[in-house]
Parts: C-alpha cells; structure tokens; sequence
C-alpha cells in the first residue's frame, strides 16, 4: 500500500491495480490526473494479482481473494477517514475487477462498496 496524502487535500481517492501491475504503477496515473487537492491510496495485491485464478473461477476458489482484496479497500478506507477525510469524499478506481465487486450478504455494510457509501446529492 502507497499512500499519497498532501496537507489540504479534500478528497481521495483508492486506487486498484490490474493484474500484473503494482501500486506504485496505479500510483502514478495522479502525475496525469490534474486534480488538486486530491489524496490518494494505491493498494498492493500480492502477487501483482487480486485474483490467483481466473476471474471466471467457481466463487468457491475467489471467496478467499476477494475477502482479502476486499479487506485492504476497508483498511484504506479506515486510514482515508483517520486522515480526516469524510466518506463521501472517498472515491474508489483502477484497473481491476477488484472495483467493481458487489457486495455480497456478509459484506452488506461493507466501508468501500459505492453501494454502501454515502452517495453525493447533486
């Protein structure tokens, strides 16, 4: 995990990696993205992989990744909010199927999922 946490920064942002990437890779998509005031944290799969299988793989075999992958969402998550960032100011992105995972029953209040975050009202 890189952290990336400027003093002032508003928002913030997690970053997931694809397979075969790393996090200081992910990390450095934000010399591109030309958004001030923008915290960032990159996550670290083991093996460069969230998924040691295919993601096609019964769920029986991607239950153990996913919890893990999804534990490192929540933990940056925890570390973004500790940092005084509110919830709805947590974005979540990458490259990976990692960011697009519902949650399932277990994981109904789960703190990253878009589904359980707060949504901002326009």
């Amino acid at each position: 995990m890189i952290r990336h946490l400027p003093k002032g920064a508003k928002r913030a942002v997690i970053l997931a990696h694809g397979r075969g990437s790393n996090a200081a890779d992910i990390m450095g998509l934000l010399d591109y993205a030309a958004v001030p005031d923008l915290g960032a944290i990159a996550l670290q799969a083991p093996g460069n992989s969230w998924w040691p299988t295919s993601f096609l793989a019964p769920q029986s075999q991607m239950a153990a990744p996913l919890a893990s992958a999804l534990l490192a969402v929540d933990r940056a998550v925890t570390d973004l909010t500790a940092a005084g960032f509110a919830r709805s100011d947590i974005w979540l992105a990458g490259f990976s199927r990692l960011t697009g995972q519902p949650c399932s029953p277990c994981r109904a209040n789960c703190a990253a999922c878009p589904r359980c975050l707060p949504r901002r009202r326009s």
